[in-house]
């Protein structure tokens, strides 16, 4: 799995909003995300418990991620590293090593952003959710 950050404007309140998503590299599938105003390590590992819980993993998995303040927390290393899970992080200047989750935000940011402008987080939420329903 690999997961990445993208910053969506929400015009209506001139703020920019964090689209986090986790892909699964091997099928492509879109696992989870969150879209809110701000994004703290807490939410991140919630985020990750949800799929973990929903989805069935072979007993040893990888995800990768940049070198991002949230995902380089202790409570996020920490909740990986007591699910045997293995944290890589992508090496700077590098984003063709986290490709598969930049590509499906790229195509987030034509498909949905460009598109619409959006007035509220809701309206962003209720849109992103509708172009990747779970």
């Amino acid at each position: 799995m690999k997961f990445d950050i993208k910053y969506i404007q929400i015009d209506g309140t001139g703020r920019k909003a964090f689209l986090l998503t986790v892909i699964d590299v091997i099928s492509r599938f879109n696992m989870g995300q969150l879209l809110q105003y701000s994004l703290k390590k807490e939410e991140v590992k919630v985020l990750f418990e949800e799929i973990f819980r929903q989805y069935s993993f072979p007993e040893k998995i990888t995800v990768r991620s940049d070198n991002g303040s949230q995902f380089e927390a202790g409570i996020v290393g920490q909740y990986f590293k007591d699910l045997n899970v293995q944290h890589e992080f992508t090496q700077l200047g590098t984003p063709e090593q986290n490709a598969h989750v930049k590509s499906y935000h790229s195509i987030v940011q034509r498909a949905v952003c460009d598109r619409m402008g959006f007035d509220t987080l809701d309206q962003a939420q209720d849109s992103v959710e509708r172009f990747h329903p779970f």
